[in-house]
């Protein structure tokens, strides 16, 4: 049985899958994991890039932009399977790392894109 919390994400990587596909993207894989380390969506920006995208869901602002749950330790994490998939998936694409927040506030749906939100430090 899903909690509320869990329900909550997946809608809202839901609603950014069919945003994507409507700007156009190709989602490649939603839940990559690897190991201990999972990327929301793995999306082709047409053709053009290798996005990896993380998507936060929130009913409030409450705490804060949903952005700010994307600090650096997730930042490391997505960086750390970036790298595994594209050892796996033979690729020339440049890669960027991108945040959709989905905001369910009363009754109204807000979607953001922050494209190349971060640049995760190489090691």
């Amino acid at each position: 049985m899903m909690n509320d919390t869990k329900k909550l994400g997946y809608s809202g990587e839901d609603i950014a899958s069919d945003y994507l596909l409507s700007k156009g993207y190709t989602i490649l894989a939603r839940n990559w994991r690897f190991k201990r380390l999972e990327v929301d969506i793995i999306a082709s920006d047409h053709h053009k890039e290798l996005v990896f995208i993380e998507v936060k869901t929130r009913q409030t602002t409450r705490y804060g932009d949903p952005e700010s749950a994307v600090d650096l330790r997730k930042q490391t994490h997505m960086a750390n399977a970036a790298h595994h998939y594209l050892e796996l998936h033979d690729t020339d694409l440049p890669v960027r790392f991108d945040i959709i927040t989905i905001l369910k506030e009363n009754n109204s749906l807000t979607v953001k894109h922050l494209e190349s939100a971060f640049f995760p430090l190489i090691k």
